[in-house]
């Protein structure tokens, strides 16, 4: 699938060095929105930055929660991450799968279809990649330091 990147946001809160920080996340995500000119109500999918951390993933669904309110229920969340690693853990060092193919989003390798998400209700994105139900998508990429940077993509024709 194409996309044109039609919005980009971020902030540095640089509340903790490792700690992440809902009020620099949700900063980073309103400001990509703004620069896209859309709501958040317009966004079908997420991908995470979803470290796989208690400490990140709770803040990251509190920032979500934030910026999309009652709509994250309805908006399709994963991370690559599942796939990939981090550089940190030397990047790829996980299974691989079917990847997104064409018009879709990639799924989450270790989370099954339908599973149980406590912090967000909603489309659980799982081992089965999926078609695009929308025309945007974000994609947030939280840092060490308080470095916080989102896109927002659109499907190109």
């Amino acid at each position: 699938m194409r996309a044109e990147l039609c919005g980009y946001g971020e902030s540095s809160d640089a509340d903790h060095i490792a700690r992440p920080s809902a009020v620099g996340q949700t900063a980073a995500m309103r400001a990509a929105l703004a620069s896209a000119r859309i709501e958040a109500g317009q966004i079908a999918y997420v991908n995470a930055h979803g470290t796989g951390t208690k400490a990140n993933d709770a803040t990251e669904c509190e920032s979500l929660r934030a910026v999309f309110g009652a709509d994250v229920d309805r908006v399709a969340v994963a991370s690559t991450k599942s796939y990939v690693g981090t550089r940190w853990r030397g990047g790829g060092d996980r299974d691989g799968g079917d990847g997104p193919g064409p018009g879709g989003w990639p799924p989450a390798a270790q989370l099954e279809p339908g599973a149980p998400r406590p912090r967000l209700r909603g489309p659980a994105v799982g081992g089965v990649a999926e078609p695009l139900a929308g025309e945007y998508a974000m994609k947030n990429s939280f840092g060490f330091g308080g470095s916080n940077a989102v896109l927002v993509l659109r499907r190109a024709e």
